[in-house]
């Protein structure tokens, strides 16, 4: 029995401008590489019901971007909705705002996004294997000027490293 067989990773991801589904096909294309069944859902339109396999074998992924410092409301609600898991792996990926200027990386900042969806994984009964911020090119051009798509790219370089 390979390990295909037995494991799943289904990805739910919510994205604006595509930075968190840009990092969720990364996930998907890497567990697969590794010979891992995996699934990508948009949380806009799969609610989490019948997809979610639950188990010690399973892992449930969320990406998202960072609104406010904070988790969007829209995620923390598909996240509150899950179903109770007793061994099921989970882990959080924030996508936030990053800035490139000349040859300096500015990050972004995810604030507390990925400790409360942590937080709410954990209370469901999942075992969080991990949390993490990605920086992906801002659009919070009320704030900085809009940066150049050479800028854009060596930020999405940096991230897909990551």
């Amino acid at each position: 029995m390979s390990q295909k067989d037995d494991q799943n990773n289904h990805i739910y991801f919510w994205s604006g401008t595509g930075n968190s589904y840009r990092v969720a096909t990364w996930l998907e294309h890497i567990s697969k590489k590794m010979d891992i069944n995996t699934k990508i859902f948009s949380t806009d339109t799969n609610r989490g019901k019948g997809e979610i396999k639950l188990g010690k074998n399973n892992i449930l992924g969320l990406v998202f971007p960072t609104h406010g410092f904070t988790a969007p409301w829209h995620i923390l609600k598909f996240v509150w909705k899950l179903p109770r898991a007793k061994s099921t792996h989970a882990f959080c990926i924030a996508t936030r705002a990053a800035l490139k200027f000349g040859s300096f990386f500015i990050p972004g900042i995810s604030g507390s996004a990925t400790f409360i969806v942590a937080l709410i994984l954990w209370l469901k009964g999942y075992k969080v294997q991990g949390a993490l911020s990605v920086d992906m090119p801002s659009n919070w051009f009320s704030l900085h000027p809009i940066q150049s798509k050479k800028s854009h790219e060596a930020i999405i370089r940096r991230a897909e490293l990551k």
